[in-house]
């Protein structure tokens, strides 16, 4: 990996973050400092101290205090090219060793400290600030439901905006099969023999159209621009028994996070001139992700503190006069 000449394209700033400085940073810090690591991983990936230490690249600057009392952590940056101009040029990641190391069905990653903080903050934080981004509510409803199947009691700020059934109490056939396929890949992608061997009474959540992930799916320029590109397809009703694939971005962070990659089904358009779809998504983390909330997630969901459930969103855009 390469790391001379490096800036971070949010900040500017030559710092470079390694995975042990992810591991140990509180979560609320992590929270603060998101779109710079997110920036990072993106271009740079997620090294190793072991890489950066054997790196000529870098410079290592130890802790010390500033005037204003401040503490700064020892850390690392980029050396600049020997003119000082300064590019974003970096080569493929390579990702951090990973606490998650599966070698058959049966393996656990271990609860790790970031999983723990990032874990106690979500299930802690006030439900006023969880409703305030799908990114949130729809995480701390993954732990919710996780309880709900020893209780089987549903919060109620849940049931404001979503409702919530089993696999085997969905009546539209064609949402239930789709809903299903979304399931079993999710769940073999992840060795999740308990979800595959259950499949009928996994959860659905189903977010009514007032409720903030619908509206952010709404006023989305992403997903606007994959509805104007396949208009014509969906005007002919290809769509209205099939579906097509969607992945929103990173720079539209609540939704990336919160549907990620997910299918666009049942697409008509109605005598009023509204586009009516329903988006279908599997809520689990993947395993081979580096990224630290993601992989965070994960251990989370293997060591059962979290329940992976399918999510539907049923979607009402206006798209002829």
């Amino acid at each position: 990996m390469k790391f001379k000449n490096y800036r971070n394209p949010y900040t500017n700033d030559n710092r470079i973050y390694s995975y042990k400085d992810l591991y140990d940073m509180p979560f609320g810090e992590f929270i603060k400092r998101k779109q710079e690591v997110l920036s990072q991983y993106r271009v740079l990936g997620v090294p190793t101290e072991k890489e950066l230490q054997g790196s000529d690249n870098v410079v290592h600057v130890e802790a010390y205090t500033r005037e204003d009392g401040t503490e700064v952590k020892a850390h690392y940056r980029s050396k600049p090219n020997s003119g000082g101009r300064v590019n974003n040029e970096t080569s493929s990641s390579t990702s951090g060793a990973s606490e998650v190391k599966n070698s058959n069905e049966k393996d656990i990653p271990r609860m790790t400290k970031s999983a723990e903080l990032q874990e106690n903050a979500i299930k802690n934080m006030p439900i006023w600030e969880v409703k305030s981004n799908p990114e949130q509510e729809y995480y701390r409803i993954a732990f919710e439901l996780q309880k709900a199947k020893e209780t089987g009691e549903i919060p109620e700020w849940i049931k404001e905006h979503n409702d919530i059934r089993t696999l085997d109490k969905i009546g539209n056939e064609d949402n239930k099969n789709a809903l299903k396929e979304k399931i079993i890949q999710g769940a073999k992608d992840n060795n999740d023999s308990e979800t595959l061997n259950n499949l009928e009474k996994v959860y659905v959540v189903t977010a009514k159209p007032d409720s903030n992930i619908a509206q952010e799916v709404i006023n989305s320029s992403y997903f606007k621009q994959e509805i104007d590109k396949r208009i014509t397809k969906i005007e002919s009703g290809e769509y209205e028994k099939t579906s097509f694939s969607i992945a929103f971005p990173d720079s539209e962070i609540s939704t990336h996070n919160t549907i990620g990659k997910s299918d666009v089904h049942n697409v008509k358009i109605d005598s009023d001139g509204y586009l009516n779809a329903t988006i279908i998504d599997y809520y689990d983390f993947d395993k081979n992700s580096n990224y630290p909330l993601v992989k965070n997630g994960y251990i989370q969901q293997q060591n059962g503190h979290l329940n992976s459930y399918a999510l539907m969103i049923p979607i009402r855009i206006k798209v002829k006069k």
